[in-house]
């Protein structure tokens, strides 16, 4: 069951949140409750497909929900994006959290079933341990990531490219 409270995320004010999730009802869900703490959402991905488009895009993200699997495949090259545009965010875990690579120990997790007014103290939290990330907290002139893919022999490497 879904816990709705509200929780007073005073750091999600004007935020963008992604939120990666297959199941959509609870995506949006979560989606309500973040709105209703004051943060803007990013069209929920159902696809690690999506998720990535979205995280290499240009747009602003302020925070991140991934899940662990989309439409049966794990989104680590996901998080790897993320931790690379250094966007917080937090793993929603099934049944098997073991799965998780050793490189993502350190980043927070939530179990499914969800109780949203946790989650939401959660993305809260870290959002207020990126200062520079919160809309508050921004420079008045905002870098632009943009994503290059240089094809080597052993695949694509994906390399951030900071103009501002």
């Amino acid at each position: 069951m879904l816990e709705k409270n509200r929780v007073g995320g005073q750091n999600l004010r004007n935020c963008s949140i992604l939120i990666a999730e297959e199941d959509l009802t609870l995506a949006f869900d979560l989606s309500d409750a973040l709105v209703k703490e004051g943060a803007n959402f990013i069209q929920p991905a159902d696809t690690i497909e999506d998720t990535l488009d979205v995280i290499m895009s240009s747009s602003s993200i302020d925070g991140a929900v991934l899940g662990v699997n989309l439409q049966g495949e794990v989104t680590f090259a996901a998080a790897e994006h993320l931790v690379r545009r250094q966007i917080p965010f937090v793993f929603l875990v099934g049944h098997n959290s073991s799965d998780i690579p050793d490189s993502f120990k350190n980043v927070d997790r939530c179990e499914k079933p969800l109780d949203i007014a946790h989650l939401i103290e959660v993305i809260d939290s870290l959002i207020s341990a990126y200062p520079s990330i919160h809309p508050a907290g921004r420079p008045a002139k905002v870098a632009v990531a943009r994503f290059s893919a240089n094809v080597q022999s052993v695949g694509t490497d994906l390399r951030p490219e900071i103009d501002e």
